[in-house]
């Protein structure tokens, strides 16, 4: 018997930590032979895309472009009804559920990756009208599924939680730091700060970029890394030339070897508004590196204030430079942050631990729907 099929439903495999989990949750998926797996991409392949095909995952892309919503589901709903799959696992795509059950197919789950707190009233109507039709939600933290329940009051029933994680075994080698640095044109004996993602309003980089002013007034040599694209970055580098970082704060913008720039970090920020599970914390944390983030969605749930990082407000660059100060001046309190984070990713994040809470949540859906499964008996015992 052929094992059932998942299609992983998404905009596009390449930006921001959704699509990076998808395209690490896919490959690991079916390389485990319970599941097939096929990606359908609605708007572009993206930069992580030929990663999860050289893994032997399928990636379907329906349009290159942007298309209206109605076109783009019609368009779904006739790929699905052609492939059939026993589960449709949606990310970023709210209405992607309704459609799926519209193709007559027997599952639905969609991923909740994170509040917006730009969505408004209309938004979150049509949210609680769609989630009818989803048989699962899955949120990446705990924060998110209360705010699932409280705010868009999504039935308990319907919500798990299943936190992103991270490849530990699969991060980089250790890199050659003083080629690293040299490569980017950062002197060799200096403290490096850096900060992971896209550069938009929702992460907050504003907030690093005033916190490194204030650090910088305290410790003249750290420098800064800003590793990431998007619509801020116009912004971001005029805030900083005005704070006279010209020379301190490098924008590298994206960058393939983000993974290996984490590792010549001394401190690893997040300054979000609004988060699911960040994933960058867990690859800097698998690095054995401290972080100081922002009390915002899951990264109080990832982070353990004092103990393998700090927690700070957000909008608060007071604090986050008072924070990022305490490890800049302290290498042995960064040293053991960073090594008890580490632990921390390996006991509670790791793909393991990942892929069994997964292939539960399918497992049991699919058994709701009088679907019978010759699973197989390692998985099935464990």
């Amino acid at each position: 018997m052929n094992p059932p099929l998942v299609v992983q439903v998404i905009p596009t495999l390449g930006g921001g930590g959704a699509e990076r989990e998808v395209a690490r949750v896919a490959p690991v998926l079916k390389a485990s032979g319970e599941f097939d797996v096929v990606v359908c991409c609605l708007m572009g392949r993206g930069g992580f895309a030929d990663s999860v095909e050289e893994a032997g995952v399928e990636v379907v892309v329906l349009h290159e472009h942007k298309i209206l919503p109605p076109a783009l589901a019609w368009d779904l709903m006739r790929f699905l009804r052609d492939r059939k799959p026993q589960i449709v696992h949606s990310h970023l795509v709210r209405w992607a559920p309704a459609v799926a059950k519209l193709a007559r197919l027997p599952v639905a789950i969609m991923s909740e990756h994170g509040w917006s707190p730009k969505r408004g009233p209309l938004g979150v109507l049509f949210d609680r009208a769609n989630i009818h039709f989803a048989d699962r939600v899955v949120a990446v933290s705990e924060a998110t599924r209360q705010i699932r329940i409280g705010k868009w009051r999504t039935p308990a029933s319907k919500l798990v939680t299943i936190p992103n994680a991270v490849d530990i075994d699969g991060m980089p080698l250790p890199v050659n730091a003083e080629a690293k640095k040299q490569c980017l044109g950062i002197p060799q004996h200096v403290p490096v700060v850096g900060t992971i993602g896209r550069l938009v309003l929702i992460k907050g980089h504003e907030h690093f970029v005033a916190a490194a002013a204030e650090l910088h007034r305290s410790n003249p040599s750290c420098h800064f890394l800003v590793v990431g694209d998007g619509p801020c970055r116009g912004s971001l580098e005029e805030q900083a030339k005005a704070l006279g970082l010209s020379s301190r704060m490098h924008f590298l913008g994206f960058r393939e070897d983000a993974r290996e720039i984490i590792q010549i970090l001394d401190v690893v920020c997040l300054s979000s508004l609004s988060e699911g599970t960040p994933i960058t914390i867990l690859e800097a944390m698998a690095c054995a590196k401290p972080a100081v983030v922002t009390s915002v969605g899951g990264c109080p749930e990832v982070v353990v204030d004092g103990k393998t990082g700090f927690v700070v407000p957000p909008r608060d660059p007071g604090k986050l430079a008072q924070a990022l100060l305490k490890l800049v001046q302290d290498p042995a309190l960064a040293r053991a942050m960073g090594e008890a984070g580490c632990r921390r990713v390996r006991m509670e994040y790791s793909v393991e631990v990942n892929l069994r809470r997964l292939t539960d949540l399918y497992r049991g859906a699919l058994r709701e729907k009088g679907y019978q499964v010759d699973w197989p008996a390692t998985r099935e015992g464990s």
